[in-house]
């Protein structure tokens, strides 16, 4: 099923400092609120930037925080309305193991023209695996893993994926991050591939994806 409106006209790009990120639109009640990673406003200093019809502007508000205090997810909400009237519900009940699901985000702070289809506001990249596993963990934050390789830059986005049995897009997750691997590092030899081995290792990408369930954040707002 491709991407629809109701999801596409909801991403919004964000920076807090030198961190860029990705944020979403809920409604909440008769509220909007802007959904994204809790650590991409690491230090939060009162203040957020958001790229909205072409210009950064800058939002001034207090960060509703998930619980527990390790889940990656924070709201603030909108002073007005700035996603359209579409609705997008969320949940992270209900989806089944092995389905597909889309992560969308602003990857390296890169994005697509709108295309005069989104107010200016850029459009995200989409990418799209399955639901690989989930547990809640022994912080009791509640984990999606998803066959996908992400970027910096999707942290904040959200994790859709169609229920079972439904016919629209439903909000599961918020992006973490990814889960790495430490891989060895091999010395050149004359500039050919291979070489010596050395005892160096660095982190690498695992091409798993983790998301933190919506529901962390929407007791909070409810």
């Amino acid at each position: 099923m491709v991407l629809t409106s109701n999801v596409l006209t909801r991403l919004f790009k964000v920076k807090h400092g030198d961190q860029l990120g990705t944020s979403f639109v809920l409604d909440v009640g008769n509220a909007q609120y802007l959904v994204t990673a809790r650590h991409v406003l690491r230090g939060y200093r009162g203040e957020l930037a958001i790229l909205l019809n072409g210009a950064w502007r800058t939002l001034a508000a207090t960060p509703i925080w998930a619980k527990p205090a390790k889940a990656d997810i924070a709201a603030i909400r909108l002073p007005s309305p700035i996603a359209p009237n579409l609705p997008l519900p969320a949940t992270c009940k209900g989806f089944a193991y092995g389905q597909d699901a889309f992560f969308l985000g602003y990857p390296l702070g890169m994005q697509m023209d709108d295309m005069g289809m989104n107010a200016a506001n850029p459009l995200p990249f989409a990418k799209k695996g399955c639901i690989s596993a989930f547990q809640t963990n022994r912080l009791g934050v509640f984990e999606i893993f998803l066959d996908g390789h992400s970027n910096p830059g999707f942290s904040g986005g959200p994790l859709v994926t169609v229920l079972p049995n439904d016919t629209q897009y439903s909000v599961i997750g918020v992006v973490s991050g990814r889960m790495t691997e430490r891989v060895e590092v091999v010395q050149k030899v004359n500039g050919k591939a291979g070489g010596v081995s050395t005892d160096l290792e660095t982190p690498s990408n695992s091409g798993i994806l983790v998301a933190h369930g919506v529901d962390h954040i929407l007791t909070e707002l409810r």
